[in-house]
């Protein structure tokens, strides 16, 4: 049976659960316990989670803890892992893909963020904007073009399924529904894969 691993942050670790059950009995599908949180703890923890374990298959989702930033700074400005350092990142993670495995990989873009929501959620202690997002999604899609990663857009997914119904009230993570759908998303590219 064939070996796929996830990467990613929470919104992996919300969808992995429907991943694994639309793959049951075709993939083996694992992701790390832990939230995988910026490309710069990807990176800290690529041969753990990846090199080491040989997989078949890796679908990486990482760039919204990247994008995070204090509220008040503006887009762009102070954000966690600045655009150009994840430029950086990026092209490390698929480098060491490339070099050091035999995985065929994907690259997901990040999924769309409601700041409105952001800010009148009480527990929220940093802002995603969805400026940020689409200009990281946007170096993350130059920098698999010029090494020849395939995309899989997790945003558009969440666009064409209704933003405002699958985002939860935090504007960042997802209900249920949203969840599945991204969860169904990627169980199919997976499948395509295998």
């Amino acid at each position: 049976m064939k070996k796929a691993i996830l990467i990613g942050d929470s919104i992996r670790m919300g969808y992995q659960p429907v991943v694994k059950a639309q793959l049951s009995g075709l993939v083996d599908v694992w992701g790390p316990e832990a939230n995988c949180g910026p490309t710069t703890r990807t990176l800290a923890n690529f041969d753990e989670w990846v090199i080491g374990r040989k997989p078949d298959i890796v679908h990486i989702n990482c760039g919204l803890h990247d994008t995070a930033r204090e509220p008040g700074n503006p887009p762009g400005k102070f954000n966690r892992v600045e655009i150009e350092a994840y430029r950086k990142n990026v092209r490390a993670i698929f480098q060491r893909l490339l070099k050091d495995t035999a995985a065929k990989m994907v690259w997901a873009l990040t999924t769309p963020v409601m700041l409105d929501r952001q800010q009148t959620f009480k527990q929220h202690r940093s802002n995603r904007t969805p400026v940020d997002v689409l200009n990281y999604n946007a170096v993350a899609n130059a920098v698999a073009g010029e090494l020849g990663v395939p995309i899989h857009d997790l945003h558009r997914v969440v666009m064409d399924g209704g933003m405002e119904r699958l985002l939860s009230a935090d504007g960042v993570h997802f209900t249920p529904e949203g969840y599945a759908a991204l969860g169904k998303a990627v169980a199919e590219v997976i499948r395509k894969l295998a």
